[in-house]
């Protein structure tokens, strides 16, 4: 029953995420006159409401926000399990790689680079994507580790 409960509670954050990505591009392309602030305009409301939304999925009874603290403090693998799995594996394979699937890749925005580091880290904890020579837009959330650092999620969209 948990194992469902969270399962209905990931598809309901990526439905969100569809509706608002459409919503914006039914806005966007609604008038006539569509130029090059009005794209960069939709892609940056996308790159903030993806980032957001992911924060804020609720996943092993916890928001993916708190996952990431956890791996921030703590370091892959992390201290909390999931679904018998390590926090790390729980967020790449069941949480994060799923949702990039079915939003950024089903939208045909495959040029992206979605990084999540600790602030002043000379690595990633976690990174998907592509890399960008070119950003059409970008959303960088930084939360408190609670120990004087953040860490940062941030997604590029790449032209």
């Amino acid at each position: 029953m948990k194992k469902k409960s969270q399962t209905e509670i990931l598809g309901l954050a990526i439905v969100v995420v569809i509706i608002c990505f459409g919503l914006v591009l039914f806005l966007s392309y609604s008038g006539n006159d569509s130029t090059n602030d009005e794209l960069k305009e939709m892609n940056e409301e996308l790159a903030n409401n993806f980032v957001n939304t992911l924060l804020y999925t609720t996943a092993c009874t916890v928001q993916v926000r708190d996952l990431l603290i956890d791996l921030g403090r703590n370091g892959p693998p992390g201290s909390i399990e999931c679904s018998g799995m390590s926090n790390f594996k729980y967020l790449n394979e069941t949480v994060i790689t799923p949702i990039l699937d079915q939003t950024l890749n089903l939208w045909r925005k495959n040029k992206y680079n979605l990084t999540i580091y600790v602030e002043g880290s000379s690595t990633s904890i976690l990174s998907y994507g592509t890399g960008c020579r070119t950003v059409v837009a970008d959303a960088l959330y930084p939360t408190s580790l609670g120990t004087g650092s953040n860490i940062n999620v941030e997604l590029k969209i790449c032209g």
